[in-house]
C-alpha cells in the first residue's frame, strides 16, 4: 500500500498533486500489509485549498530529526486512551 503525505496540507492524500485528504484507512487483525509512505509537496497554485487540474508531485526527503508516529485504534473507537 503507497500512502502520500503533501507537506504543503500537513496531511495524507489519496492521489499526489491533489487536495483530497484520506480518511480512513482499513486493516483487519492479522493482516500483513507493508506500507510504503511517501512525503512530497504539491503546487500552491491559489491557496492552501487549491486543486491541481494537472497534478504535480515533488517527492521530498525528511530531515534526519525528523519523526513520523503512527497510532491504530479499533473502528468505533473514539476514547482519548492509548493507541
Amino acid at each position: 500500500m503507497n500512502l502520500f503525505y503533501d507537506l504543503r496540507l500537513g496531511y495524507l492524500v489519496t492521489t499526489p498533486g491533489l487536495d483530497s485528504a484520506l480518511t480512513e484507512l482499513e486493516f483487519k487483525a492479522g493482516d500483513g500489509e507493508e506500507v510504503v509512505l511517501q512525503f512530497g509537496r504539491s503546487p500552491d497554485n491559489s491557496g492552501p485549498t487549491s486543486i491541481s487540474t494537472s497534478p504535480t508531485w515533488a517527492a521530498e526527503s525528511l530531515s534526519g530529526t525528523a519523526t513520523v508516529t503512527v497510532g491504530v485504534k479499533a473502528d468505533g473507537d473514539y476514547s482519548d486512551g492509548d493507541l
